[in-house]
């Protein structure tokens, strides 16, 4: 299928310079509304209109197009196999699923998207030929959520104004808005309790999985920003890799005061699993996180950009500074 007039690939310059003059003729001609556009990740294409009939990669965007009420417009989603939230049950059951996991290439062309969007780099993965140039090769339109830009360094007004955005490419501007200043405001309340009641930021461990070593994150991306909102500070935040693993040793020698679990989804074992192997480990039981029992635990979904993240911040905050919240 040949890029259709619905949606063009474009350089910068050039993508403002015929939006300048798309814009002028059709006010000339129509007073139709202007074209849209779009901008993510260093990416810029036109779009006539706003979609119709959108695809999500991801159960975060899955979930953000729910709450700003366009799930009618979601003809086809990834990762339909997790359980979800009790909010989004009714919303999940109306809609198509595709994939357990990342819907091919040829199951995202069978239900003709307009555009599809992507929460993570690996959305758009060209190995496994869903790569962004590949959908618009189609004719397709793409969009990737803030969080898998290459760059990795994301704060919290940018991932506020990439909602923003995505409401202007749904045409709903004025509901993202909303939706962004809400969430905007709850974080923000967060850091407001923690700093009201002085609390300092606890050294803490990351905890992912692993026995003989233990896999755990460095200080990037969003898995950190929420975190760092609700008052940890990451003893292993200078780590190279956004995932790595660390010897007992090193988590020793850092002597943690908190201990954050992931439940990562798998079969890794349970929050109560970890627990009761981090007091058993030989070096772990003797840190002061563990001393004092000061556990936390999150799903990793909830540290993704989406709807999630207020409550995991609010919940972690909770459970790591208690006195602030008396």
């Amino acid at each position: 299928m040949p890029p259709t007039p619905a949606m063009r690939l474009l350089s910068p310059a050039l993508a403002a310079l015929l939006l300048a003059s798309a814009c002028q003729s059709r006010a000339t001609e129509n007073d139709a509304d202007p074209a849209i556009e779009v901008t993510s990740c260093d990416r810029t294409q036109i779009l006539d209109e706003p979609p119709e009939r959108i695809v999500s990669l991801n159960t975060q965007v899955t979930e953000t197009l729910i709450d700003l009420g366009v799930d009618d417009r979601i003809v086809g989603i990834g990762w339909e196999r997790y359980d979800h939230p009790e909010q989004y049950t009714d919303a999940y059951s109306a809609l198509n699923g595709l994939a357990d996991t990342h819907p091919t290439l040829e199951q995202i062309l069978e239900v003709e998207p307009d555009l599809v969007i992507g929460g993570q780099s690996s959305s758009f993965d060209p190995q496994e030929g869903r790569s962004r140039e590949d959908l618009e090769s189609h004719g397709i339109a793409t969009y990737l959520f803030a969080e898998g830009c290459p760059d990795g360094d994301l704060e919290l007004e940018e991932v506020i104004a990439d909602f923003e955005r995505l409401g202007t490419v749904l045409g709903i501007e004025d509901t993202a808005e909303e939706f962004a200043a809400d969430m905007s405001t709850d974080l923000e309340a967060v850091e407001d309790q923690l700093a009201a009641a002085d609390v300092e930021p606890v050294p803490t461990f990351f905890y992912r999985s692993g026995e003989r070593t233990a896999s755990t994150n460095n200080s990037d991306g969003i898995r950190q920003m929420i975190p760092d909102l609700a008052g940890t500070r990451n003893v292993f935040a200078e780590l190279d890799d956004r995932v790595a693993e660390v010897s007992w040793e090193q988590v020793g020698e850092n002597d943690p005061e908190a201990i954050v679990i992931f439940e990562m989804g798998s079969d890794d074992g349970t929050i109560d699993d970890k627990i009761n192997f981090l007091k058993e480990q030989p070096i772990a039981q003797h840190t002061e996180a563990v001393q004092e029992e000061r556990f936390a635990s999150v799903s990793l979904r909830e540290l993704y950009q989406g709807p999630r993240m207020v409550g995991a911040a609010q919940r972690l905050a909770e459970d790591l500074h208690p006195e602030a919240f008396a």
